[in-house]
């Protein structure tokens, strides 16, 4: 799953959309490619609080005895037509990135120390385009696993 060249497409819906709890998510991610894909549900985050906006996220893998990976090298992939839930409704997400007083282009970035003591930025995101649209691209993988 998810060789290059393919089309990827993923959704984490929190189940406060129809009245649930905030902190409990539906995650899928599906190769539209290959036909294949993942999922679970009813995940819990306990340390989430009550969604504002949506996440995009680049990270690396936990396997299910715990042990983190190390983040994967990728070559720079985009993110298009990306929609979020808004205002009641489902939009593109240049909406809520130019219309908020904050703006919504404020991100996370992924930053680990390496062995060579400076600090590293893992994954550089773009801005979002008009077209609801950004990139994500790989930088390093020092100090991820």
């Amino acid at each position: 799953m998810g060789a290059a060249g393919h089309t990827i497409y993923a959704d984490m819906i929190s189940h406060a959309k129809s009245g649930g709890a905030y902190n409990v998510y539906d995650l899928f991610v599906i190769d539209n490619t290959s036909l294949q894909g993942c999922s679970t549900t009813n995940y819990s985050f306990p340390q989430m609080g009550v969604p504002y906006y949506a996440l995009f996220m680049g990270e690396r893998p936990t396997l299910s005895g715990g042990a983190v990976q190390a983040l994967a090298q990728f070559n720079t992939f985009s993110f298009t037509n990306a929609q979020l839930y808004y205002s009641g409704s489902l939009v593109g997400i240049y909406t809520p990135y130019s219309q908020t007083p904050f703006g919504w282009d404020t991100w996370e970035p992924m930053r680990n120390t390496c062995s060579d003591s400076l600090t590293h930025e893992n994954i550089t995101p773009s801005s979002v385009s008009t077209s609801n649209s950004f990139t994500e691209t790989w930088n390093t993988s020092c100090g991820t696993g």
